[in-house]
């Protein structure tokens, strides 16, 4: 496979900066809410954030909109991934696509993410959350069956058990 232009990969960490959970949660642009899915609980299984970089090593789980910017950046991550560009230690277990926007994608789109998610093993999509785009920084986000189905998959995909201070996740 080739890899996308060097301008759409993302960059690697150095040697030896490892992501400090049981999963890396690699956002493939700005916001594509990497911080918002450790907010609501994807810190229970275990997972960091990247940085949006891969990490030298260890499981990854690639986060991006479902805009059409959001997909293609998945897309790239993807070809990056299969053409050997994050090097052998990575171990890419799917993709979240977090709904850009209320509603259903329009046909362009669901098309354009039917093609992406092919392009992965396990693929999770998220839905618009209005309750997510209200919350305050300090306030906790409200938990979603989705974000529950994800933490399970994660936590088995990694065997992982963390659960944080509170969380009866």
């Amino acid at each position: 496979m080739t890899p996308p232009a060097a301008d759409r990969q993302l960059r690697s960490a150095p040697a030896g900066g490892a992501v400090a959970g049981t999963c890396a949660l690699l956002g493939v642009h700005g916001g594509a809410g990497v911080s918002t899915l450790l907010r609501a609980g994807l810190t229970a299984a275990g997972a960091a954030d990247a940085q949006r970089q891969w990490p030298p090593a260890g499981p990854v789980l690639l986060v991006a909109r479902t805009s059409t910017s959001g997909l293609e950046r998945a897309r790239d991550a993807a070809r990056q991934h299969a053409a050997g560009g994050t090097g052998p230690q990575v171990r890419l277990l799917g993709l979240v696509l977090v709904a850009d926007a209320p509603g259903r994608l329009p046909a362009r789109l669901a098309a354009l993410a039917d093609l992406v998610c092919g392009a992965f093993d396990r693929t999770w999509q998220l839905p618009w959350l209005q309750e997510w785009r209200l919350a305050g920084a300090a306030e906790p986000l409200p938990v979603h069956p989705e974000v529950d189905r994800l933490i399970t998959h994660l936590r088995s995909l990694t065997g992982s058990r963390t659960i944080t201070e509170g969380d009866p996740r």
